[in-house]
């Protein structure tokens, strides 16, 4: 199962927790979307006019993370090589404070002119550089 914010279930932490309880499972994995849940600027459907992510997605990463079995990382990089939509020192150290040591994917939606050639190793050495702190 995989969290997206396109108007549809699962789109926020309090879904995710119910969908899960409710199919109960060990065949159903969960797949955490760093840029899908509500309060993303970048989210599909309404997401946030702004280039700054609301509480509201972090407080849903925090709830569910210790459910994840893969993390999806998305990235957007505007018109810089700083990641400014989505806050992943808070990201990581969520991630930490729940123990998580699954596989991280990284998806890249630009929002500027950065190619994915040039994006994709930058931000696997952010997350790296996060990670060991």
């Amino acid at each position: 199962m995989h969290n997206h914010n396109h108007g549809a279930t699962p789109s926020t932490g309090d879904q995710v927790l119910k969908m899960l309880k409710r199919i109960n499972s060990p065949a159903l994995s969960y797949v955490l979307d760093t840029g899908q849940f509500q309060g993303s600027p970048g989210a599909s459907g309404k997401g946030n006019s702004t280039k700054i992510a609301d509480n509201q997605l972090y407080e849903s990463i925090e709830i569910c993370a210790s459910k994840a079995k893969i993390v999806r990382a998305k990235f957007y990089f505007d018109n810089d090589i700083e990641e400014q939509w989505l806050d992943y020192q808070r990201i990581v150290q969520i991630l930490k404070s729940t123990n998580f040591d699954g596989p991280i994917s990284i998806v890249y939606e630009p929002r500027g002119n950065l190619l994915s050639t040039e994006a994709l190793p930058i931000a696997v050495t952010y997350l790296r550089e996060l990670l060991k702190r």
